[in-house]
C-alpha cells in the first residue's frame, strides 16, 4: 500500500511540474519590465539547475535496484540510454553523476553523506550548474590526496570561484589551483586510488577462470 502511494505522489507531482511548465511557457514574456525578465532569467536558471538533483536520485535508485539486470540491460547505462534514447556517453557520464552528487546508502540501506557534501548542496540548492560541479569532482581526481579538513577547505573555494564566473573560467582556475597544489610531488588522488583497482585471474582446478576486481564507477558504467 506504501509503495502504490509513494507511485501515485511521484506520478502526481511529475504531472504538476508538466503542468506549471506548460502554464510557463504560455505566458506573456513581453509584459514584463526588463528588470524583471532578467529576475526571470536567473530563476528560470536555478529552478533548471536544481532538476538535476531529481535526476541524479532516479538514476542512484535505478543503479540500487539493479533495474538494469531485470530489463535485460549489462549496465545502468545502457538502461538511460535505450530508455531515454540518449548517447551511451551522456548515460554513462550521468550514471557517474549520480554516484558523486546523489543520495547513497551503506550495506544495510542506512543513509549516507554524499562523496562531495558542500558541492551536493550548491547543486541541490541551484547556485551551481552540473558543469561546474563536474570541474571540481575532476579537480580532485587531478590533485594530490589530502585530509578531510583540507580537502573541505579546497572544495570550498572552488565552490566560491564557481559562484561568480561560468564553468570554462572554473576549468581554468582548477588548471591552476591542481598546478600549485601539486608542487610537492605527492601522488595525485586518482593514481593512489587506480593502484587499488584492477582486473584479477584466478585459473580453476576445471580449466575455467575467475574474473575478480574493483573498477572506478566511470569504467564500470561504461562497461
Amino acid at each position: 500500500m506504501e509503495t502504490v502511494a509513494a507511485e501515485s505522489e511521484a506520478h502526481g507531482l511529475l504531472g504538476e511540474l508538466d503542468a506549471l511548465v506548460s502554464k510557463l511557457t504560455a505566458t506573456d514574456l513581453t509584459a514584463l519590465s526588463g528588470e524583471q525578465l532578467l529576475d526571470c532569467t536567473r530563476d528560470f536558471e536555478r529552478v533548471t539547475r536544481r532538476s538535476v538533483t531529481v535526476r541524479h536520485a532516479v538514476v542512484a535508485e535505478l543503479d540500487s535496484r539493479h533495474a538494469a539486470a531485470e530489463t535485460g540491460h549489462h549496465s545502468t547505462a545502457a538502461l538511460l540510454s535505450d530508455l531515454l534514447r540518449i548517447d551511451p556517453g551522456q548515460a554513462s557520464r550521468r550514471v557517474r553523476d549520480a554516484g558523486e552528487f546523489g543520495p547513497r546508502r551503506g550495506l544495510g540501506g542506512e543513509p549516507l553523506s554524499p562523496l562531495m557534501p558542500q558541492t551536493t548542496r550548491a547543486l541541490d540548492a541551484g547556485e551551481i550548474g552540473i558543469e561546474h560541479a563536474r570541474t571540481i569532482s575532476d579537480l580532485f581526481d587531478a590533485i594530490p590526496g589530502h585530509d578531510t579538513n583540507a580537502e573541505q577547505a579546497i572544495e570550498a573555494a572552488a565552490l566560491h570561484v564557481a559562484a561568480a564566473c561560468p564553468p570554462y573560467r572554473l576549468r581554468q582556475w582548477c588548471v591552476q589551483a591542481a598546478a600549485r597544489l601539486d608542487q610537492d610531488g605527492t601522488e595525485p588522488r586518482e593514481q593512489a586510488q587506480q593502484r587499488q583497482r584492477g582486473l584479477n585471474v584466478i585459473d580453476q582446478p576445471d580449466g575455467t577462470a575467475k574474473l575478480t576486481g574493483q573498477l572506478t564507477p566511470y569504467a564500470a558504467a561504461t562497461l
